[in-house]
């Protein structure tokens, strides 16, 4: 049997304890990380990183950034990096743009209160920084008498990701489409394609002059660059014509190289290419090009001493896009 005084007690005791939970109620949501808060912070940031396409992938900076659906329009820093602060959280997709590199784009979630990251690597794309092409109508007997009529193209084809990233280049015609590949020439970022006219049949290089003419670059990683367009200004015709000395005739340590003047309606000039020639090789060995000499020239006294010897000189046209006519060698001995 309970005690009175005990009973009471236990009374009182429950009597409080309702009282205390009916006083309480919920308890207060000031925490900025539950969804009910009042102060629930529903942002988060986005940090990008801009790279080069290549491993080890190194920052790059002032790649324009473009963030969709936000419309916001960045540029990442000297350490190749944005933040985008206090993002609704959301789906995001980043466009990474620089010219000179094919775009990069990735989709990215961002979480309130958290910061996304990503990386984004951009491909640098082939550039053309020169291209010449111009026409060469050579005459030659050495070492077999004849005429070769070429095109010849010559480009400086660059890559931010290194040379070795260009697969190929290639030459191509408004109307006649593909004509050749062009190949690099030794270790630096030239590349030449001679085309002999023969080779360009059905074609004749005639038909290419005034042509709009192109140069298409296209790296290990399939991006295409394409050139701005040059043109073939002319084929020159005119031959120039050699009189002395020639003919394995004795001249003097400083011959006078004479010739047929030319009369031509556009501006050129004339250059002289001396070589030695020796009956034991079979092609002379280049020894000096005298060049710039005037158009209205038809004689030039050469300006050092040669050796006793035999030599080979030619004497070529050339206009002011390049374009060359050139002479049969004549052969004369110095003694």
């Amino acid at each position: 049997m309970i005690r009175y005084h005990t009973f009471k007690q236990f009374v009182v005791r429950l009597c409080g304890l309702s009282i205390g939970l009916v006083g309480c109620g919920e308890a207060p949501r000031d925490n900025p990380l539950d969804p009910l808060s009042p102060h629930y912070n529903s942002r988060g940031h986005l940090l990008v990183h801009t790279q080069t396409y290549y491993s080890p992938n190194q920052p790059l900076a002032g790649v324009s950034l473009l963030l969709a659906p936000a419309n916001l329009v960045q540029i990442t820093d000297a350490r190749g990096q944005f933040l985008f602060r206090d993002l609704p959280a959301d789906t995001y997709r980043v466009r990474a743009m620089k010219p000179g590199f094919a775009a990069d784009s990735q989709e990215v979630v961002v979480l309130p209160q958290r910061t996304a990251e990503i990386f984004l690597q951009l491909n640098a794309l082939p550039a053309f920084p020169s291209i010449s092409v111009r026409s060469e109508n050579i005459s030659t007997w050495i070492p077999i008498t004849g005429e070769t009529l070429q095109l010849v193209v010559e480009a400086r084809v660059t890559d931010a990701d290194g040379l070795d990233d260009i697969r190929e280049v290639k030459l191509y015609s408004q109307r006649f489409g593909f004509l050749q590949d062009l190949q690099r020439s030794g270790v630096d970022n030239r590349f030449v394609a001679v085309i002999r006219e023969e080779a360009l049949a059905p074609v004749s290089l005639f038909d290419l002059v005034g042509e709009r003419l192109w140069l298409e670059a296209r790296d290990l990683a399939g991006a295409l660059s394409v050139s701005d367009p040059v043109h073939l200004v002319r084929i020159i015709e005119s031959t120039p014509l050699v009189s002395e000395p020639s003919g394995l005739k004795v001249t003097s340590p400083r011959p006078r190289f004479q010739w047929v003047r030319l009369r031509l309606p556009f501006e050129y000039r004339y250059r002289i290419d001396l070589s030695v020639f020796n009956i034991s090789f079979p092609l002379p060995v280049p020894l000096r090009q005298v060049d710039d000499i005037s158009s209205d020239s038809s004689a030039f006294v050469y300006d050092s001493v040669l050796s006793s010897g035999a030599y080979v000189w030619t004497l070529s046209v050339i206009d002011r896009f390049s374009n060359l006519s050139r002479s049969r060698e004549a052969v004369f001995e110095v003694k």
